[in-house]
């Protein structure tokens, strides 16, 4: 897929897709801590919107983590698992963007940073 926007302008989405991920996470954190169904849609559905935004803003990693949450869910449907899940998505997705803000001014992704390569 071909990149037509200027690094610039990447580098800020991806700033701006870190901020609302770090409010996200910390939602998610809340709600697996609660333990109803209401709850449980909701952090399913949270980590459906991390599955599909995550790899295009640089984080393919935590969109592969949501995605197999997502598929347990839908199979399973073991809400202890979907909120342990959520749990790991949410720490996962603030080590990232820690480390995207290391990256952010390199005008690399996240997910493409040599810090976070797991050939480094």
């Amino acid at each position: 897929m071909a990149n037509h926007l200027p690094e610039a302008q990447l580098a800020l989405l991806r700033q701006r897709y870190a901020e609302r991920l770090a409010t996200t996470a910390q939602e998610l954190m809340q709600l697996a801590g609660q333990a109803h169904p209401s709850a449980d849609e909701e952090v399913a559905t949270i980590i459906h919107r991390i599955r599909g935004s995550a790899t295009s803003f640089g984080l393919p990693a935590l969109s592969e983590r949501a995605a197999n949450a997502e598929e347990n869910w839908s199979s399973r449907r073991d809400a202890a698992a979907l909120r342990a899940d959520a749990r790991a998505i949410a720490a996962l997705a603030e080590e990232l963007i820690a480390k995207s803000w290391e990256t952010l001014s390199t005008g690399e992704a996240p997910g493409e940073a040599s810090s976070l390569r797991a050939d480094s």
